[in-house]
């Protein structure tokens, strides 16, 4: 039935009244890294419609800026209108993971909203040098903007905490009490401990990569190319933009992360381009070909390895 998979789906459910149910958790023996990568692609298989339409809103938005400056009045409503599924990609995760692990998607979606809001990026940042505390424990310096373990971290957290909660909670109290008890709980969590340990895993990377670019540049340059997708995946490719802005104020340029990118970026590209013409499935040769246009002319990749190269 091709594309009308959804609108039969619709009518079936109509018929038969059916309700929604969290994804099983799938039985047998996996490997770690096989089970981060079910999770990472269970959580963002169902966003990729808006981060596919975002990435090709990137490619008109490239295209017009030839023509018509950034600072036009309509050039920045559309570059917020391409960025924002991207900015607020945790809150995206955080609600499909949210489904993914059994919880309530949308408490993990207002927690996770709580690493992006305004006035907590604004108190960790303007802390006169000193480190913002909740409770007298520190807060990270850093933006959760675009990340992507932080929200999967928080998601799964809080479905432990969420069964939790409902076991302690009186049968009276639940329609207030439970989800009271549940953002209380796991924002701090998720401010503290959660967000940090994503975000230091980039950092750490960060560190290692930089130390050994000081010695064997080549093999580097090598191994970052290889990983790339794997740290856009994560989104632990912003641990290095901070690196990355400040070797290109040097007259040396940055010889690191923009070509690993970049080299990324074309095979990506290339890798949906043959999809799209090679697969017998239609709505993959769709994604395949609107993830290659993304990759190649915008820079955006997010649609082609969670759309393309992940499940496949």
């Amino acid at each position: 039935i091709g594309n009308n998979v959804a609108k039969c789906f619709s009518e079936l459910n109509k018929l038969g009244n059916f309700a929604d149910a969290p994804a099983e958790v799938r039985k047998g023996k996996r490997n770690p890294f096989s089970a981060v990568l079910d999770a990472i692609a269970g959580s963002i298989a169902p966003i990729i419609p808006a981060i596919i339409g975002a990435g090709m809103i990137r490619v008109l938005y490239i295209i017009l800026n030839f023509w018509i400056p950034a600072e036009n009045s309509s050039m920045v409503v559309l570059n917020a209108v391409a960025d924002a599924a991207f900015y607020f990609l945790p809150i995206l995760i955080a609600f499909s993971a949210g489904k993914k692990f059994g919880g309530n998607p949308y408490l993990a979606a207002a927690v996770v909203g709580v690493l992006l809001h305004p006035d907590i990026v604004a108190h960790v940042s303007n802390a006169a040098g000193e480190w913002a505390t909740f409770l007298g424990i520190p807060m990270l310096n850093t933006s959760y903007s675009s990340t992507v373990l932080p929200a999967l971290l928080t998601a799964y957290v809080m479905s432990w905490i969420e069964r939790g909660v409902d076991k302690i909670t009186p049968a009276i109290t639940k329609n207030f009490l439970k989800p009271m008890l549940i953002i209380l709980i796991s924002a701090p969590i998720a401010l503290i401990a959660l967000g940090p340990a994503g975000a230091y895993v980039g950092l750490g990377l960060e560190w290692v990569i930089t130390r050994l670019n000081a010695y064997v540049p080549w093999l580097v340059a090598v191994i970052m190319a290889v990983a790339m997708p794997y740290l856009v995946m994560t989104g632990m490719h912003w641990a290095f933009i901070p690196v990355t802005l400040a070797a290109l104020e040097s007259p040396e340029g940055e010889m690191l992360m923009l070509p690993a990118m970049l080299i990324s970026n074309l095979a990506i590209g290339a890798s949906c381009f043959a999809v799209a013409l090679k697969s017998k499935d239609s709505r993959l040769r769709q994604i395949g070909a609107s993830s290659g246009v993304s990759a190649l002319f915008a820079g955006v990749t997010e649609p082609g390895l969670y759309g393309v190269a992940m499940p496949l």
